[in-house]
């Protein structure tokens, strides 16, 4: 299974592939437009990167009242925009808290993997992502 794998044991808490998958979608450096987030908990030292980790069994796909949350022919979790309904059910559903509210579009945003080529994982400075196939 195509996924994102995260060793929060490497990350810095830089928060570079916030920006570069803001820029990618976005065309605009803004973490909040970001399918990855970095949870920064400064009083234990930790920077947790939330992705999406392509779940087996899916709460968001399971739950969506439209099926707009689905895998594709790849098998890779992505949001059909013209049958989303903007309910957000999904970013309640993802247990991981992988599925974001958007600040400046309505779509929720999940991690589409690049298709394929994930920048965040090409990008990160330290190698705390990396992506398994």
């Amino acid at each position: 299974m195509k996924r994102i794998i995260v060793d929060k044991n490497k990350c810095s808490g830089c928060r570079y592939c916030e920006l570069i998958c803001s820029y990618r979608d976005n065309l605009v450096f803004n973490p909040r437009n970001s399918r990855i987030r970095v949870l920064k908990y400064d009083e234990l030292g930790i920077d947790d990167p939330t992705v999406c980790r392509q779940c087996a069994e899916c709460p968001p796909i399971d739950l969506c009242p439209t099926q707009a949350f689905r895998r594709d022919k790849d098998n890779i979790v992505r949001i059909e925009e013209n049958a989303c309904n903007i309910c957000y059910v999904c970013v309640d559903a993802c247990p991981h808290g992988a599925v974001f509210r958007p600040p400046t579009q309505r779509i929720p945003l999940v991690c589409d993997l690049c298709n394929g080529e994930p920048l965040c994982v090409k990008k990160c400075p330290t190698h705390a992502i990396t992506f398994s196939t």
